[in-house]
């Protein structure tokens, strides 16, 4: 009786599964085509990471004339810098991918450490050259232009263009024989993790924001930002 009445019951649990496996089987795939088509991109709408350089030594600014040391004020990137040191910002270099290969420490320090300079030095009167080593110390305040990293997201069914600042990285100038106006980025640092210290900064600079910078380079600038691949 055991064996029949299980049987019994096996079998009308499997007619039971036949007969909604149709039904369960439409509202998944319809749950799936949903939300592929959520995922999936709209047509003729695209997204682009681009990039513009801005220039943070500026005379408006009037707590730190062109954001040199002075009575104690700290220039925007010692600021970046030590919130770097202090682990509150990660840092990335600029190899690879934006943000997947992190500074190391040995990095940040040779970037920051001093040099030293080897210069010739000719006597005016016997006409002999001698060498000498001459330290040069690292200035915070020489580093003025950031490198802005943005995603542009367009949407046709709103005619929409969103804009999105998703890194900075500080920019150093770079020097040749034979070209001049060359840059790189020193490192980069998620945007997210680097506006609490541009507020700080900016609370003590009102008149020196990046927000103030990025608004004249959209509209009174023919310079265009840079589309990445």
């Amino acid at each position: 009786m055991r064996f029949s009445h299980f049987g019994l019951s096996f079998v009308a649990a499997i007619a039971l599964l036949s007969c909604n496996a149709p039904a369960d089987r439409k509202a998944d795939n319809a749950a799936n085509t949903a939300s592929a088509a959520s995922a999936a991109p709209a047509a003729g709408s695209w997204k682009k990471m681009v990039t513009r350089d801005v220039d943070m030594n500026e005379s408006e600014d009037t707590m730190a004339h062109h954001l040199k040391e002075q009575n104690g004020d700290t220039a925007l990137y010692q600021m970046f810098v030590g919130a770097v040191r202090s682990g509150k910002i990660t840092a990335y270099n600029n190899v690879g991918a934006f943000f997947s290969n992190k500074l190391s420490d040995a990095e940040l320090k040779s970037i920051t450490e001093t040099k030293v300079d080897t210069v010739v030095i000719t006597d005016p009167v016997t006409g002999a050259s001698t060498t000498s080593a001459v330290p040069r110390d690292f200035k915070y305040s020489a580093i003025h232009r950031y490198r802005i990293l943005e995603q542009w997201d367009f949407s046709p069914s709103t005619g929409k263009t969103d804009i999105q600042i998703v890194g900075i990285g500080p920019l150093m100038d770079l020097y040749t024989e034979n070209i001049s106006g060359l840059t790189r980025v020193i490192f980069w640092m998620r945007f997210d993790d680097a506006k609490t210290v541009l507020a700080a900064y900016e609370q003590l600079h009102p008149g020196n924001t990046l927000a103030a910078h990025i608004w004249t380079d959209y509209f009174k600038t023919d310079v265009k930002p840079t589309a990445q691949k």
